[in-house]
């Protein structure tokens, strides 16, 4: 039995409620794709503070080269 989804009611028009998971080879290849369509979008807020993909991408990619 599939659990009662109920953040999709959330999900803005046009928003799949699942994604063909054998389209990426990998998570990091999705978002790159993520970040070239919607650089400039919302991607992140919390606590007063709002992130594009774009500065999400380059923050992930400074802690993956400090790492």
């Amino acid at each position: 039995m599939m659990p009662d989804r109920i953040w999709l009611k959330n999900y803005p028009s046009g928003v799949p409620a699942q994604i063909d998971a054998d389209r990426y080879r990998s998570i990091p290849e999705l978002f790159e794709e993520v970040v070239a369509k919607y650089a400039d979008h919302k991607a992140f807020h919390n606590l007063g503070r709002t992130l594009s993909y774009r500065e999400l991408d380059g923050l992930s990619r400074d802690f993956a080269a400090f790492l």
